[in-house]
């Protein structure tokens, strides 16, 4: 049996009403109303399930992606004015469109290796988080320059 749509959802609580309707209304039908209300409630709790899974694996996917983030935020720690939450959820949202944390992690430290040279770490004229992560994919501008110097792309970020 295929799992149930909203519509059956739907349709189940419809039916749960109707049967408290009819067990008053109509006595003598009570095994009928019964087996219609155990069906209605096992499509409602198999309805249930999968969004408790759902919940779970969402839940599951966002500690990673703390994780991987947290790592990653550190370039931007000591810059004024950046909006963490933000730019999570923008990290979440590129994770969420397939690019991968290391392409992220390379283009991060490249950025990072970009505004040591040209004096902008921790100040306003570093790129914020929210906007390097955002839809305008600035990071990969980042990643290109990783390619070109393939022998640094190994240092640890915490050296950053």
């Amino acid at each position: 049996m295929p799992k149930p749509t909203e519509h059956d959802v739907a349709l189940a609580e419809a039916i749960q009403n109707l049967c408290q309707v009819f067990a008053n209304a109509i006595p003598d039908q009570i095994p009928q109303v019964v087996k219609a209300c155990e069906l209605a409630d096992s499509v409602i709790s198999w309805a249930g399930d999968d969004e408790e899974e759902a919940d779970s694996k969402k839940a599951a996917e966002l500690l990673l992606f703390k994780e991987e983030f947290d790592k990653l935020y550190v370039v931007w720690k000591g810059r004024p004015h950046d909006t963490r939450k933000v730019a999570f959820k923008n990290y979440c949202a590129r994770r969420r469109s397939g690019v991968g944390h290391k392409i992220l992690e390379d283009a991060t430290r490249n950025y990072w290796r970009h505004c040591t040279t040209q004096g902008n770490l921790a100040t306003d004229k570093m790129m914020m988080a929210q906007t390097f992560f955002g839809t305008s994919e600035r990071w990969c501008e980042f990643v290109k320059e990783h390619e070109a110097e393939p022998t640094k792309a190994n240092q640890p970020l915490g050296k950053l």
